[in-house]
């Protein structure tokens, strides 16, 4: 989509594949994954790069937990949007994106807890559980499909509308799609970000 988008707006593009850390390195550093995952993807980036690099942060990402903003700000690298004081809804307001309410897609390692090192099986199940979602109707408001260890949590967004029968439904078709998955909770907030920051603070040391 990136690459549609890019090429779309006549702008010249070039595909790389940095070296990742690994998921036991990332498990290691807790709370600051994102941050070792961003320093290593950066610092990547400007051994390619002959030009200043660019991030498309935003003045909304200062009011949550960010630790990746860390690593970019330590390696010089430009925050013009955040700079000039932008916020998400006046990106999409003023950019002319063709889908500008379109769900966040973060990275695949949210959903799964800090110091969680998953496997192959896993990641790949969760890869095609959220593609196989986000062909349906009623979840265009966002999900995620979340673990806590080996249990599945399927959390949805309120915005979605969805009656209890379809509610029902989507665990129905998720049970007959995928055997493997087991038994999905589902769950539905407001708010699909940030799941496992607010559940680390709920839980006390010792508990």
């Amino acid at each position: 989509n990136a690459v549609d988008r890019a090429q779309a707006m006549a702008l010249t593009v070039r595909v790389v594949h940095p070296p990742l850390p690994s998921p036991e390195a990332l498990a290691a550093a807790g709370r600051n994954r994102c941050y070792v995952c961003k320093r290593s993807i950066f610092s990547f980036l400007q051994k390619q790069s002959p030009a200043p690099l660019c991030d498309g942060s935003n003045a909304s990402d200062a009011l949550v937990f960010r630790p990746g903003s860390r690593a970019i700000k330590e390696l010089g690298v430009h925050t013009p949007l955040a700079d000039a004081g932008l916020t998400k809804p006046m990106i999409r307001a003023a950019a002319g994106l063709p889908d500008p309410q379109q769900p966040a897609q973060p990275c695949l390692l949210t959903r799964f807890d800090y110091g969680d090192a998953p496997d192959a099986r896993r990641l790949r199940l969760t890869q095609q559980v959220e593609d196989f979602l986000s062909e349906l109707p009623e979840l265009k408001a966002g999900f995620r499909l979340r673990w806590l260890g080996d249990q599945p949590l399927l959390h949805v967004a309120s915005a979605n509308r969805f009656s209890s029968e379809e509610l029902g439904g989507i665990q129905t078709r998720l049970t007959e799609s995928f055997p493997e998955l087991g038994s999905v909770h589902i769950e539905v907030m407001d708010n699909l970000s940030g799941w496992f920051d607010r559940r680390s603070r709920r839980i006390r040391p010792g508990s």
